[in-house]
C-alpha cells in the first residue's frame, strides 16, 4: 500500500515538474472549482427541496384537518 502510494506521489509531481504543468494547472483548477461548485449546489438544492417539502408537508397536513371537520359536519 505504501509503495503504491508512493509511486503515485512521484508521477504527480514528475507531471507537475514539466513545462507543460504550466499549461494544464489551469485546466486543473477550473475542473477542481466545477467540481466543487457542482457539489455545493447538489447540497443546497437537497437542503431547498427538504425545507419545501416539510413545510408543504405541514400544510397540507393541517388543511386536511379543517377540511375534515368541515366534512364531518
Amino acid at each position: 500500500m505504501r509503495n503504491k502510494t508512493t509511486i503515485i506521489w512521484i508521477a504527480i509531481l514528475v507531471v507537475l515538474a514539466s513545462p507543460v504543468a504550466f499549461l494544464i494547472l489551469p485546466f486543473f483548477l477550473a475542473m477542481l472549482m466545477t467540481l466543487l461548485m457542482i457539489i455545493f449546489a447538489v447540497m443546497v438544492t437537497a437542503l431547498a427541496l427538504t425545507l419545501v417539502l416539510l413545510i408543504s408537508g405541514v400544510h397540507t397536513f393541517s388543511t386536511s384537518f379543517s377540511l375534515l371537520s368541515v366534512s364531518l359536519a
